[in-house]
């Protein structure tokens, strides 16, 4: 809920992801959060991770259990705290994955480096079950790895985890 731009960090992708063209809209919130009522105004189907303590995977099993229920063919994966992830980057992840023929997995990569892929990500309907065998807060991570990437630029991979991250947004905006 830190303030980026005058909104909170995470109405940027919640805004961003519900452009995006899919069957269903699912952000997994901790429960009670004020995250839940953003992503609620955006017409998410919300869920509460009663363990959101023990790390992503508890949230990536959530969603993947909901992705299910509905019959859907694949999951895509954003966070809340990568705010600058555009609309045009996911329609390409999309697009790439079904060029593949849907495949398991396409994730992003910063362009121009030797970075990892790294979320937003798609997950195919057969790498389900490997999603729900992850644990901890490394999530998705050893599944990102082995997939196929889209490059996008890395400012727009941009991740806000610490209050330093914003201050070294600033810098940056400022040409420090």
């Amino acid at each position: 809920m830190a303030p980026l731009d005058g909104r909170p960090l995470c109405d940027h992708i919640a805004c961003t992801a519900a452009e995006f063209d899919a069957e269903v809209k699912i952000a997994i919130c901790s429960p009670a959060s004020a995250p839940t009522g953003v992503f609620a105004m955006h017409e998410f189907e919300v869920i509460e991770n009663p363990h959101s303590e023990t790390g992503l995977s508890s949230s990536l099993k959530l969603a993947v259990g909901r992705a299910v229920a509905h019959g859907l063919d694949g999951l895509v994966i954003c966070l809340a705290d990568m705010p600058f992830v555009t609309l045009a980057h996911l329609d390409s992840l999309r697009g790439s994955w079904l060029e593949s023929g849907c495949s398991r997995s396409i994730a992003s990569r910063a362009s121009g480096s030797d970075s990892r892929p790294c979320p937003p990500a798609i997950f195919s309907a057969g790498a389900f079950r490997d999603l729900l065998a992850t644990s901890g807060d490394a999530g998705a991570r050893a599944l990102i790895a082995q997939a196929a990437t889209v490059e996008i630029n890395a400012s727009c991979l941009s991740d806000f985890d610490r209050p330093d991250d914003f201050r070294d947004l600033g810098a940056k905006a400022q040409g420090l």
